[in-house]
């Protein structure tokens, strides 16, 4: 993989962008300065210019950029509705990569690779080596991709305040790492923090009453999920929150799932502590 990223500076002119297009072929070209990362140029946006004072931040195109640990899922959709023709990978406000159509078809020929890989590991330009950002959540996540979880987040508790914060999402635009908010102690708490059991719901009925954005939820094409606390200490630090299509959690698929969660558990106590 290489870990060279051809990019353009703010104050590039016209003549410099045409030659690195025609030179690396490319599409795009990603506009850094100092190392930040400020949009793309796109190749169509020369076509018809003449004015020889022109520079790339005339041109700048503003893409949302995902982060190492966007599933690659998240991607499809922006690149295939043609409104995309990348989508920069960015970490605290550096240019890590760029991820491609290209990219993108070349996981066609492997089972399940949307779900499993995140943009760490996608193509030839990206600068970021494939165990950037791995933490326990994000290898937790990508186990419980490979059995058919779509949404993955991960919240911790602060039981002394009543308070929870979400820690890790595989969903940053619906699902973004966040602040913290109030616990409400209704039968969602009572059995899954009071009572330290798995909660299961295989249909929105079923959850909707005790989570408010249950709309948003069906809208993504999900209708189950199961909620898995990470006890300590008989204490609950935090829940692994899983959601898939409507009866993904079968009997045999919850037990799978809780021996994940299992596997990682000192993994997660050590990271969840860490508040």
């Amino acid at each position: 993989m290489s870990r060279d990223l051809v990019t353009v500076s703010p104050g590039a002119p016209l003549a410099e962008l045409a030659a690195k297009f025609r030179a690396h072929q490319f599409k795009t070209l990603p506009v850094v300065d100092q190392g930040h990362y400020l949009g793309l140029v796109a190749e169509a946006a020369l076509i018809g210019r003449a004015d020889p004072n022109l520079l790339a931040r005339d041109l700048l195109q503003e893409i949302p950029p995902a982060t190492p640990d966007t599933p690659a899922a998240l991607l499809v959709q922006r690149l295939a509705d043609g409104q995309d023709q990348a989508v920069p990978v960015v970490h605290e406000g550096h240019l890590a990569g760029l991820v491609t159509r290209s990219d993108l078809i070349a996981l066609l020929a492997r089972p399940m690779a949307y779900t499993l890989q995140t943009c760490s590991a996608l193509g030839t330009r990206l600068k970021t080596s494939e165990n950037t950002m791995t933490t326990p959540y994000t290898l937790l996540h990508h186990a419980c991709a490979a059995l058919g979880t779509r949404l993955f987040t991960v919240t911790v508790q602060d039981n002394a305040h009543d308070l929870t914060r979400r820690a890790y999402t595989s969903h940053p635009l619906e699902y973004p790492v966040s602040g913290t908010k109030p616990l409400t102690r209704d039968g969602w708490y009572a059995h899954c923090i009071t009572g330290q059991q798995t909660f299961v719901a295989n249909t929105t009925p079923e959850f909707a009453r005790y989570f408010f954005d249950h709309a948003l939820i069906t809208s993504l094409g999900l209708g189950s999920c199961i909620n898995i606390p990470v006890v300590l200490n008989n204490e609950v630090l935090g829940t692994i929150n899983l959601l898939a299509e409507e009866h993904h959690f079968t009997a045999k698929k919850l037990a799978a799932y809780e021996a994940l969660v299992a596997d990682h558990h000192a993994r997660l106590v050590a990271e969840m502590v860490k508040g």
